[in-house]
C-alpha cells in the first residue's frame, strides 16, 4: 500500500485536473441548451471546487518547502494568497449570480453583407455523411480534401494545397444536401449563399458584396462556404468590343466574375476554410472560374442507379418509425428518380401512415409509389403490341430492342452485341417517331426527347448576337448530358437531318455517351444521304429496310377502336377519312381522333372533318 504522502498527492492532482478538465469542457463546449438556472449552478460548482482546491494546495507541505529558499512561508505568503483567492470567488460569484442570458440575434442580413448572408454564424449541421444514401466514392474524395484543409500544417510541409469543390449535376440530384452533410461530418459552420442573391443593380455593389462574404466567412473558421447556383455569377464572361455594350451591363456581368475568381483565389490559402459550388449548367460556366487552382475537386451528381436508390431509401427509412419490409422492389421500380424524389415518395408514404398512429409499412410505400408514378411524364394512354399497325418484321425488330433493353444482361448471355443506336427510315407522316416513342414506354428505362432540331437550326441562322447562338448549341449539348445523366440511357432524336450545321457537332457529344446508351433517330429517305457519312463508315455495306406505310384501312379500324367510335355509323365517313388521308397515318389519327368528340357528330353519324394543320401537328410523328 502507498504511503499516506503519496496517496494525498494523488487525490490532489486528481481533484485539480478533474476540476481544470471540467472548467475548459464548460468554457469552450457547447452548453447553450442547458437551462438558464442549471447553467449558474454548474459555473458556481465549478468556480468553489477551484477555490477549495487552491486551499488544498496551499496546505500542502512540500510546495513552502520549495519557496521557502525564495523568501515566502506559509504563516505569511500563505495568508495574502488565500485572501487573494477568496476575493476573486467573490468577485466570480456576484458576476454569476447577477448575469443574464445573453438574448439571441434576430434573423436578418449582417449590415457589411449582402441580403444572401442571412445569419453571422450559423451551427453546424445535424446531417452527416451516414445520411447520404450512396456516393461513397465521392464522400471518400471530399474527404481527402477537407481533411487536407483542416490539417492544414501536415499538408503545408509537402507543398500541398487544396480547396475548392464543384459539385455539379441536375436538379434534385442532392447537391445541397451533399455540402450540408460534408460541413456536418467534420463539425464546420455552414453558410449557404445563393449566387444569384449578390447581384446588386448598383455599379460596384456586387464586387463589394463578394468581398465582403469570403471576409465574414473568414473570420469564423472552421468553416464551409457554400455558393449555390454558381452559373448565376460564374457564367461565361461577354466579348465586349467597342460600343457592344452602351449599358455597361455586360462590362459590370465580367468585373463580378473576375472579383469571384480573385476571392476564391485569396481566400483558398486560409486555414480550415473550405470553399464548396454548385451548379445545375456545367457547360454555361466560365473555364477559368473552375479551373484547377481554383476549384480542384469536380464531382458529377448522376442519377442514382437502382443499387444506390436502395442505399437512399435505407437511409430514409431509418428516420422514421417502419415496419421493416423489402425496398428493393421500389428500387427497381423507380428508375430515373433523383434523391429529392425519392425523399418525397417516402415521405408521402410516412404521411399516411401517421394520419393512422402506425408505422409505415409495405403497402403505404405501394400506394405513395402508384399515386405519384408516372406523373411526371406525359399523360399518354396504354399501347399494346397489337395495336399498333406494323410489317411482321419490323414489329420483330421492335419486341426485340424492348426486350433488350428490359434485360439489360440478355445481349451479354446471347453472345450478341447490344445496340447502341436505332434509325427509322421512311416517308413524312408514317409515325416514325411516335411509333419507337410508344415502343420505348413498354421499357420501365427512362428516356429523353429532343423536340425538333429544326427549330434549333432556324434560331441559329435567324439570330445574329454570338451569345444567342450559343444558347442553342447549349442546348443541343445539354440534350446529349442529360441522357448521359439517365440510368439506363435512350435518346430520342426528331429527324436529325434538318440540325443543320451544328449536326456533326451534336454527333460529337453522342460518342461520349457511356456504354449501355441507345440513341434513337428519325430520318426520311430523301434525306438519309446527308446523315450516311456521319451515322456509319460509308464504305460499309448496310443494308437499309426503310419502313413501309402501314395498311390505310387496318390502321382506321385500330383507330376507330381506340377511340370509341364503334357505336356511330362509320362507314360513310371511313370512305371520306381514307380518301382524304392518301394513307397517311398521321392524318388518319388525327381524324378519328376527332372523331370522337361530341361537336363532330350528328345523329349517330361523324361529319366530315377537313384536314386542318394545327390540329394534325400534335399527332403526327
Amino acid at each position: 500500500m502507498l504511503p499516506r504522502q503519496y496517496r494525498r498527492l494523488g487525490f490532489r492532482t486528481a481533484y485539480w485536473l478533474g476540476w481544470l478538465v471540467g472548467g475548459a469542457l464548460f468554457r469552450h463546449g457547447r452548453h447553450s441548451h442547458i437551462p438558464w438556472l442549471a447553467n449558474k449552478i454548474l459555473r458556481l460548482a465549478i468556480s468553489t471546487g477551484l477555490l477549495y482546491g487552491f486551499w488544498m494546495l496551499l496546505n500542502w507541505a512540500p510546495l513552502w518547502s520549495f519557496l521557502r529558499p525564495f523568501g515566502m512561508s506559509r504563516s505569511r505568503t500563505g495568508f495574502w494568497l488565500i485572501l487573494t483567492a477568496i476575493l476573486l470567488w467573490v468577485i466570480s460569484l456576484v458576476r454569476i449570480l447577477f448575469s443574464r442570458p445573453k438574448a439571441k440575434a434576430a434573423p436578418g442580413p449582417l449590415p457589411s453583407t449582402t441580403p444572401a448572408f442571412q445569419e453571422a454564424l450559423r451551427s453546424v449541421p445535424e446531417v452527416r455523411f451516414a445520411d447520404v444514401g450512396g456516393l461513397e466514392t465521392e464522400k471518400q474524395l471530399i474527404r481527402e480534401l477537407v481533411e487536407s484543409r483542416l490539417k492544414f500544417n501536415r499538408y503545408r510541409k509537402y507543398g500541398i494545397t487544396r480547396n475548392g469543390i464543384l459539385l455539379h449535376g441536375s436538379r434534385g440530384s442532392g447537391k445541397s444536401f451533399l455540402a450540408e452533410a460534408t460541413a456536418g461530418e467534420f463539425t464546420l459552420s455552414f453558410r449557404r449563399v445563393p449566387a444569384s442573391e449578390l447581384f446588386l443593380a448598383w455599379i460596384g455593389e456586387t464586387e463589394r458584396n463578394i468581398r465582403a462574404v469570403f471576409a465574414e466567412a473568414a473570420a469564423h473558421v472552421p468553416v464551409l462556404l457554400f455558393i449555390d447556383e454558381l452559373d448565376a455569377l460564374g457564367a461565361t464572361r461577354q466579348a465586349i468590343s467597342a460600343g457592344s455594350d452602351p449599358g455597361g451591363a455586360g462590362r459590370s456581368f465580367n468585373s463580378a466574375a473576375t472579383q469571384l475568381m480573385d476571392s476564391i483565389t485569396r481566400y483558398r490559402e486560409v486555414s480550415q476554410f473550405v470553399i464548396m459550388a454548385a451548379t445545375n449548367h456545367l457547360d454555361a460556366l466560365d473555364q477559368a472560374v473552375i479551373r484547377e487552382g481554383r476549384f480542384d475537386l469536380k464531382i458529377r451528381l448522376d442519377l442514382p442507379d437502382e443499387p444506390t436508390r436502395l442505399r437512399i431509401l435505407e437511409t430514409l427509412f431509418e428516420r422514421k418509425p417502419w415496419e421493416r419490409f423489402d425496398l428493393r422492389e421500389f428500387a427497381r421500380r423507380t428508375p430515373g428518380a433523383n434523391a429529392a424524389k425519392l425523399r418525397a415518395l417516402v415521405d408521402r408514404a410516412a404521411s399516411f401512415a401517421a394520419m393512422e398512429g402506425r408505422k409505415v409499412e409495405e403497402r403505404d410505400m405501394r400506394r405513395a409509389l402508384d399515386e405519384a408514378g408516372g406523373k411526371d411524364r406525359p399523360l399518354v394512354q396504354p399501347v399494346y403490341w397489337h395495336e399498333l399497325v406494323l410489317e411482321e418484321h419490323t414489329e420483330q425488330d421492335l419486341r426485340t430492342l424492348v426486350r433488350l433493353l428490359e434485360e439489360p444482361g440478355l445481349a451479354k448471355r446471347m453472345k450478341i452485341e447490344a445496340p447502341t443506336g436505332v434509325l427509322l427510315i421512311g416517308p413524312p407522316g408514317i409515325g416514325k417517331t411516335r411509333l419507337i416513342e410508344e415502343a420505348l414506354r413498354r421499357a420501365p428505362q427512362p428516356f429523353v426527347r429532343v423536340q425538333s432540331p429544326p427549330t434549333l437550326h432556324e434560331l441559329l441562322q435567324r439570330l445574329a448576337p454570338p451569345a444567342e447562338r450559343r444558347s442553342a448549341s447549349v442546348a443541343l449539348k445539354g440534350a446529349a448530358l442529360a441522357a448521359m445523366r439517365a440510368s439506363p440511357r435512350v435518346l430520342i432524336l426528331e429527324d436529325l437531318a434538318d440540325a443543320g450545321p451544328r449536326t456533326y457537332r451534336f454527333l460529337q457529344q453522342l460518342y461520349y455517351l457511356p456504354e449501355a446508351s441507345l440513341v434513337v433517330t428519325a430520318v426520311s429517305r430523301g434525306r438519309l444521304g446527308h446523315l450516311r457519312k456521319l451515322l456509319w463508315d460509308p464504305a460499309e455495306e448496310i443494308e437499309l429496310k426503310p419502313l413501309a406505310a402501314p395498311d390505310a384501312a387496318r390502321l382506321f379500324d385500330e383507330a376507330a377502336a381506340m377511340y370509341r367510335l364503334e357505336r356511330l355509323d362509320l362507314e360513310p365517313f371511313r370512305r371520306q377519312a381514307l380518301a382524304a388521308a392518301h394513307g397517311n397515318p398521321g392524318q388518319i389519327l388525327a381524324m378519328c381522333h376527332m372523331a370522337g368528340l361530341p361537336e363532330y357528330q350528328s345523329g349517330g353519324c361523324v361529319k366530315f372533318l377537313p384536314l386542318r394543320i394545327d390540329v394534325l401537328t400534335g399527332f403526327v410523328a
